[in-house]
């Protein structure tokens, strides 16, 4: 496979991924990971054992892949940060009140202090 290739399925994977991601298909998701793992470790074998000049002719497409790349970080983080805000929120509305024998500290804190 040639660089130009394995660079466009990788960003091809990326974009998925980001899609997916953004449907909240966490089936889909895991399935496009694991794809995309194998495109990435490709892509960077490729890319290590190409030429100077023909990473010069794709840089364009590696630097779309690049940004692609950093917009489903971008957009991982903040899936899971609302993942985390929702779980702490849920956590803290199910707590047993104050009537429980082990209730001397909130269910909140003690997940807190656990994470």
């Amino acid at each position: 496979m040639n660089l130009s290739t394995i660079t466009a399925d990788a960003l091809d994977m990326t974009l998925r991924l980001e899609a997916a991601l953004h449907l909240d298909d966490l089936e889909l998701c895991r399935d496009l990971m694991e794809l995309r793992a194998v495109v990435m470790d490709q892509f960077e074998c490729c890319h290590r054992q190409s030429s100077p000049r023909d990473q010069q002719i794709c840089q364009a497409q590696i630097q779309e892949l690049f940004e692609a790349d950093a917009q489903l970080q971008s957009s991982a983080d903040f899936a899971l940060n609302t993942a985390a805000t929702e779980f702490r929120k849920s956590v803290a509305g199910a707590g047993g009140g104050s009537g429980s024998a082990y209730s001397t500290v909130s269910t909140q804190a003690c997940v807190d202090r656990k994470a």
